[in-house]
C-alpha cells in the first residue's frame, strides 16, 4: 500500500487513491472486531480518532446523501436532519 501511494485503484466502480483501501479495511476490521468481542461479552475500546474517522467514512463514502442506495436521505423524514456529536474528543483532534 505504501508503494502504491496515490496510484489510482478500483473501489466500488470508481478510481480512488490506493490509500482508500487502507482506510476502508481499517474500519471494516474494527467493526467486526467490536462485533465479535460484543458477542463474547467483552467490551471494545476504539480510539476516538479512529471511531470519528469510521463514522465520517460511513456518512460520506458508504452512505452519501442522495446515493439512492439506502442512504440517510432516503430514510429521514423530509425537512429533518441527522446530527452526530462526539462526546469523547480527548484524542479526536479537530474531527
Amino acid at each position: 500500500m505504501r508503494a502504491a501511494g496515490d496510484d489510482q485503484v478500483r473501489a466500488f466502480g470508481e478510481l480512488c487513491p490506493a490509500g482508500f483501501w487502507v482506510r476502508r479495511m481499517a474500519h471494516e476490521t474494527i467493526v467486526h472486531r467490536a462485533d465479535a468481542r460484543h458477542a463474547a461479552g467483552d467490551a471494545t475500546d476504539i480510539p476516538a480518532d479512529l471511531a470519528a474517522d469510521a463514522i465520517d467514512e460511513w456518512l460520506t463514502v458508504m452512505s452519501p446523501p442522495n446515493s439512492g442506495q439506502n442512504d440517510l436521505a432516503s430514510i429521514l423524514p423530509e425537512g429533518t436532519a441527522l446530527q452526530a456529536q462526539a462526546t469523547d474528543c480527548s484524542s479526536a483532534g479537530s474531527r
